[in-house]
């Protein structure tokens, strides 16, 4: 199987994100045009294609460190990605983390639109996901806590 990862254009990552099950505004050129906007941050977008069909992708808000001259990369909300194929999760953060070393990317956050455990409103479980984290580490991924969908600091 041809596996390609490339920065792809807006048009292309708003068509896979807009199609997507778990889309979210947060994952579009949309998003990263209005951070970039603001001043610190830039973006592109990445994806991954497979036999010519493109299967996962990310936009990427990108930061400089003043001090060290590298930047940080935050992925919001994630990748969209099917996060129950961990083979293609493993694909795609390999090709990331290539081309990220490229771009002088020491750091890559991202906090993926999984739930652990999923309850409907009289807490009966409807979804679950126990082994996400123990699989997202084992991809080098730090697992920083769960949230509850609202955080305030």
């Amino acid at each position: 199987m041809t596996t390609t990862f490339k920065t792809i254009d807006d048009q292309t990552l708003n068509q896979f994100v807009f199609n997507h099950p778990k889309e979210h505004f947060m994952q579009t050129a949309h998003w990263g045009k209005i951070k970039s906007m603001q001043g610190a941050w830039s973006y592109t977008c990445v994806g991954l294609y497979e036999e010519n069909q493109l299967t996962a992708a990310a936009m990427l808000l990108l930061r400089k460190i003043p001090v060290f001259g590298s930047k940080i990369c935050y992925a919001p909300r994630g990748f969209m990605i099917d996060y129950n194929d961990m083979s293609l999760v493993k694909a795609f953060t390999e090709q990331l983390v290539k081309w990220a070393k490229k771009q002088n990317i020491c750091y890559i956050m991202c906090d993926p639109d999984v739930y652990y455990c999923a309850k409907d409103k009289n807490g009966n479980i409807i979804e679950e996901h126990p082994d996400f984290v123990k699989d997202m580490e084992k991809l080098g991924y730090v697992h920083q806590g769960f949230n509850q969908a609202f955080e305030k600091t």
